[in-house]
């Protein structure tokens, strides 16, 4: 006779698979959206109009960061929200969107001087503060989508809105409007999102404040703005300090890759954020099952960044033909130095789940603000060697960034560093010794990206699913046998 506590048990990880496997859904079809979309732009729009949005996104970005204020992770952490509490959650957002939105439209011109590109980046910044009132009120709304659970919902609704944009801003690219259409594409798609969200879910944005739930929301939000806030200074560090040191150009240039991973990575990692961070809020007290769950997502998320991070160093060259064209092929081993990255960049975003769905959100800034310091350094440093220098210095400064992180959060959920470290290795070294076999060939053999990366992507789907057990006991049973066990379940109900 099954016990209500492994009934919970059963529908949370019924929960967490069926999230999963509809963010994954999402990811892939947005993927394919984004890198497409990657392709035409980088043929259509030069580095010096890369280099522009570049530094656009890394200031206004910071603001966003202000205005949304971890108001809509406030409401998802919670878990008797009530309506009182959603209204002042949102009051508030509009609020902070407004005064950020008119406090960037003043501050343009100082901004874009203090950016070293004197009056040439007014009219964007002003252009991109109403994506600040924007995101900042539908931050709420997808809060509410993601309180639910309705991932696939939500991702559809991202995937429309991320379509009709991007048409936009292709359509302007064609017609020669240069940096201007990549902001059109950012400001259309904050609108849609805004209408479509309040929409679908078929809330009325209620605006009133009510002052019992002020302390509270803002207490939660205002650590976790100012550990966003760092977070996203030292996520664009590079293009922020940049502008004082190398030519706009350079920088369009070392965007194109950084981009690229980054944004490939985060499509990822954001299917284990978007999951876990609801189901982990809801068991947050429960110190065995965070001990447990900590583990598991450290084991699932190497295993499959690991092979994302091998397969962009195998295919590096050949990424570059593809989607940014010929003329960048001299990127190719900033790409390669990048892609080391994208396994750290998994452990940080995990990380961070676990520090906001825990409520542990002053801790998240202190070390954020250490990271923030480190990642200054590595970055000055890198510098002196051009934009190779600054790729080693943000890989190192990520590395560092993911080790703090992990080691917190491990000594936090009781658990031993011996044992995260297998977690680690466990689903990892089969793809190492791959990946390290396959980047021989890539560089001994004609056409050797060709040859290795189709080789590693056929060995490595082959060992998947005919030696799942090599990458470790969590790959086994939480992806394979579940994966297995609905694939019979269909083929049973087709028969029948």
């Amino acid at each position: 006779m099954e016990t209500n506590q492994e009934t919970i048990e059963r529908s949370t990880k019924s929960k967490v698979y069926k999230g999963l496997s509809s963010q994954t859904l999402i990811v892939v079809a947005k993927g394919v959206l984004e890198i497409s979309v990657f392709a035409l732009m980088s043929r259509l729009l030069t580095p010096e109009d890369f280099g522009f949005y570049a530094v656009i996104v890394a200031v206004t970005s910071v603001f966003q960061c202000l205005t949304e204020a971890g108001l809509g992770s406030a409401v998802i952490q919670r878990n008797d929200a009530s309506k009182e509490y959603i209204s002042t959650a949102l009051g508030l957002s509009a609020l902070l969107g407004t005064i950020f939105m008119l406090l960037l439209i003043v501050l343009a011109k100082p901004l874009s001087m203090l950016m070293g590109q004197g009056v040439e980046l007014v009219k964007s910044f002003r252009l991109m503060s109403a994506t600040l009132l924007l995101c900042s009120v539908n931050s709420v709304a997808r809060a509410m989508f993601m309180r639910t659970l309705d991932f696939l919902k939500f991702g559809m609704c991202e995937i429309f809105g991320y379509v009709i944009s991007s048409a936009i801003g292709i359509v302007l690219a064609i017609k020669g409007y240069g940096v201007d259409a990549i902001i059109a594409s950012a400001i259309a798609n904050s609108v849609l999102m805004t209408c479509i969200l309040f929409g679908v879910k078929k809330m009325w944005p209620n605006l009133t404040i009510h002052k019992a739930y002020i302390k509270d929301i803002m207490s939660y939000g205002g650590w976790l703005t100012g550990s966003v806030i760092v977070r996203r200074i030292t996520t664009e560090l590079d293009k922020l300090i940049l502008t004082r040191w190398i030519p706009i150009a350079s920088i369009g240039a070392y965007n194109r890759p950084s981009t690229f991973i980054s944004r490939i990575s985060d499509q990822v990692n954001g299917v284990f954020d978007t999951v876990l961070f609801p189901i982990l809020s809801s068991f947050k007290d429960d110190t065995s099952k965070l001990s447990s769950s900590f583990l598991k997502a450290i084991s699932l998320v190497s295993l499959f960044s690991m092979i994302m991070g091998a397969g962009f160093c195998l295919s590096s060259e050949l990424i570059i033909d593809i989607f940014f064209g010929p003329d960048w092929k001299w990127l190719t081993t900033i790409f390669r130095v990048l892609s080391i990255s994208v396994l750290f960049l998994a452990y940080s975003r995990i990380g961070d789940c676990f520090f906001r769905s825990l409520g542990w959100v002053k801790s998240y800034f202190y070390i954020r603000v250490v990271v923030c310091v480190f990642t200054l350094v590595c970055i000055y440093i890198g510098c002196y060697y051009d934009i190779l220098g600054v790729a080693i210095g943000v890989v190192i400064s990520r590395i560092f960034d993911s080790v703090v992180k992990i080691t917190y959060l491990a000594y936090k959920t009781s658990v031993k560093l011996t044992d995260v470290i297998k977690s680690m290795l466990a689903s990892t070294w089969v793809t190492i010794l791959l990946a390290a076999i396959f980047y021989l060939v890539v560089k001994n053999v004609n056409y050797g990206e060709y040859i290795g990366i189709l080789g590693f992507c056929t060995i490595g789907l082959f060992m998947l699913t005919c030696l799942p057990k090599l990458f470790g006991a969590e790959y086994y049973d939480n992806v394979y046998l579940v994966i297995k066990a609905k694939i019979y379940s269909l083929r049973n109900t087709n028969k029948s």
